[in-house]
């Protein structure tokens, strides 16, 4: 069953490429005339049109714009800026980017995938409906967990009707909460992968490890059932651990807006009770401690000037109390079988690249659960190493603020694909505009395939081709479209075609089929 629509995006990314600042000004013009054209093209085909000079481009103008009233303004605006000498970038909050000089000619890029932690309900829903690679991994991790959950599935969870409360709640729990990041993070690898988009180098915080390795070739798989059953086993893995009573449960708390030196006083003074889990930039770290002393310590980071916040998680990830629970980590690992990296990887547990042993590679692979994670002196490594872009591939943006202190008047930029109180798609054409700019290397034709976007050339009205198929979620209520940015919904059901006008009828009523 499927349902079919052509999508209007509540953003659009256009780019005007050359091979100089000036060919760049004679793209704006070709804009400009394509939105003074009577009757008015639409603006995904004037974005789609444009995108075309974006290939073996050295200079580039992107923008992430909103309508047709928007697009002018902003040519406008970057025309003049373009035509001074003395500009040599354009930088600007409402999603308007031009280097003189990108990044990607002086270094490489990386991806950077989180862990557990950053996934939040709802993330990721309006590109699970507009992209199906992006929702094929939410079925994936479901269908994963189905062969020994039959009645659970993550993306309810994720993405629910109404019990949004208990959903958010939900989606820390050890069995699900990896998993639940770990989709997000590959679903926005797997769009990458269509818009052509690269690492020449990636590292995973945490638990984003996982997806770190899998995108590496550090982990790898024959064919996607032996994909599947490396998520089931390890759902079941974590299962397990939720019953064990020699893990002991411990408190992650973060400390925000202090420094090092007093990160180490206050380790001293609770000598082995508090231990640092995290440092994560120059001024944010977690560090685990026993739920008795909890609040004692919150005080005292309080006390000294820090922020504290507590996580939704007791696990003491991170920590020589997590040892015991390792084993199940690395029963994982030795089923899978690990190999060397493909590419660049590094490990937060070492702040170095992967080795090529497998040996020396099973034991960074299971050690950093138990080990700090390193991400400071990690991304200090990586910039050494000529990384200049670092992409985050996952939800909710932490890691690019961290690497924004870490790497604070370094030449180098950190771009995050999703935020978690933005549009997915705004976000994302957001990021794609910086990296464009920069030079990173991309094929944008992915974002206008699927909705049959047409080339604007003699013809003075387009003529539109079928909207795209998307497949709906396999659990029911595991989508909400109210509020999504569909203009016309409409379902096959038993022959018969209904159409849903009102946002607010829920699909689910209308499905038959699982």
């Amino acid at each position: 069953m499927t349902a079919n629509f052509h999508a209007r995006f509540d953003t659009e990314l256009v780019v005007l490429g050359g091979a100089s600042r000036d060919e760049v000004l004679q793209r704006i013009g070709d804009a400009e005339a394509l939105l003074a054209r009577s009757p008015q093209p639409t603006l995904a085909d004037i974005a789609f049109t444009l995108s075309g000079s974006l290939g073996g481009a050295k200079r580039c103008l992107a923008m992430a714009v909103t309508d047709h009233a928007d697009l002018a303004k902003k040519l406008s605006v970057a025309a003049g800026k373009l035509r001074d000498p003395a500009t040599q970038k354009i930088q600007a909050k409402s999603g308007v980017f031009y280097y003189e000089q990108p990044l990607a000619k002086e270094g490489r890029v990386a991806f950077l995938f989180p862990g557990e932690g950053a996934q939040y309900v709802n993330m990721l829903l309006d590109l699970c409906l507009h992209f199906p690679e992006v929702r094929a991994a939410f079925d994936l991790f479901d269908a994963a967990i189905a062969e020994v959950d039959p009645n659970f599935r993550p993306s309810a969870q994720i993405f629910p009707v109404q019990t949004a409360g208990d959903s958010h709640a939900a989606m820390f729990n050890m069995e699900t909460a990896v998993e639940s990041v770990t989709a997000a993070d590959l679903a926005l690898a797997a769009l990458l992968d269509k818009l052509c988009i690269k690492a020449d180098a990636v590292a995973g915080h945490s638990s984003g490890e996982f997806a770190a390795l899998d995108y590496s070739g550090v982990v790898r798989f024959a064919d996607s059932n032996a994909r599947r059953a490396f998520i089931r086993d390890g759902y079941v893995s974590m299962q397990k651990l939720a019953g064990r009573t020699d893990v002991p449960e411990g408190v992650l708390i973060t400390a925000a807006g202090t420094t090092h030196e007093t990160m180490e006083l206050l380790l001293a003074t609770y000598s082995g009770n508090v231990l640092l889990a995290m440092d994560n930039c120059p001024h944010q770290f977690v560090v685990c401690t026993k739920p008795d002393l909890a609040d004692e310590v919150m005080k005292a980071l309080s006390a000294s000037g820090a922020i504290p916040g507590r996580l939704e998680f007791t696990r003491p990830y991170h920590t020589p109390w997590y040892v015991p629970a390792t084993d199940g980590v690395r029963k994982l690992f030795q089923a899978a079988g690990v190999h060397a990296a493909r590419i660049p990887t590094y490990s937060c547990m070492s702040a170095a690249l992967f080795p090529a042993d497998p040996k020396q590679i099973e034991s960074l692979c299971v050690g950093q659960w138990a080990a700090r994670v390193r991400f400071t002196e990690t991304i200090r490594a990586m910039h050494r190493d000529g990384v200049r872009i670092f992409i985050e591939v996952g939800p909710r943006g932490n890691l690019s603020a961290f690497v924004g202190d870490i790497l604070k008047y370094q030449n180098a930029v950190a771009v995050p694909l999703n935020r978690v109180h933005k549009s997915g798609l705004s976000q994302l054409f957001f990021a794609l505009a910086q990296l464009a700019a920069h030079g990173v290397k991309m094929n944008l034709n992915r974002l206008f395939e699927l909705r049959g976007c047409n080339h604007i050339s003699s013809a003075p009205t387009p003529v539109r081709r079928a909207g795209m198929s998307v497949r709906f979620a396999s659990v029911p209520r595991a989508l909400r479209l109210d509020g999504s940015n569909i203009e016309l919904l409409s379902i096959a059901v038993d022959g018969k075609t209904l159409e849903a006008r009102d946002y607010k009828v829920e699909p689910e009523a209308l499905i038959t089929e699982i």
